[in-house]
């Protein structure tokens, strides 16, 4: 079976000047994109932390923690537990 990647990420924010209020969450696609490749994946990833870093610029939260990883999948990562 061929290993294809998907993207997993962590979000953590907390208001501009209070950074003891953090708020954290976790992300994926959606819908779900299997990657063939681990550098495909690792190529997307960059750019969706890019664009979660440019997207929060004018919202009045810093963004503390920015996680992006690209797991190794062979059934839908709905299905699989993952634990951090």
């Amino acid at each position: 079976m061929a290993e294809n990647f998907v993207l997993f990420g962590m979000l953590c924010t907390s208001l501009i000047g209070q950074p003891n209020n953090i708020t954290c969450m976790n992300f994926w696609e959606d819908p779900i994109i299997k990657y063939e490749t681990r550098e495909a994946c690792s190529d997307v990833a960059k750019i969706k932390a890019e664009e979660i870093n440019k997207n929060f610029d004018n919202t009045g939260l810093t963004i503390s923690q920015i996680e992006i990883h690209c797991i190794s999948v062979d059934i839908s990562p709905k299905e699989r537990k993952i634990i951090l």
